[in-house]
């Protein structure tokens, strides 16, 4: 008689699974990327903060990343 909680799931495959490429997310609540920052700041468009929260919605959220999203725009003027 089959376990009623027996399952179909392939751990083996779980575990083969190579593990997920990181990514440096600069704003946890959006999870934007710096890589998404930074081409979004290469394109010329952003000025200021306002601007690259505009772009990219980063920083909408609980705006704990402002002072990182900050040096981004500083680093770029």
């Amino acid at each position: 008689m089959a376990s009623h909680y027996q399952n179909n799931y392939d751990l083996d495959a779980v575990t083969r699974q190579p593990p997920p490429e990181r990514t440096d997310v600069v704003c946890e609540c959006l999870q934007v990327t710096e890589c998404q920052l930074l081409a979004t700041l290469t394109q010329g468009e952003v000025q200021t903060l306002r601007d690259l929260r505009q772009a990219t919605g980063a920083g909408d959220g609980c705006t704990a990343c402002h002072h990182l999203l900050k040096q981004y725009v500083q680093r770029r003027a």
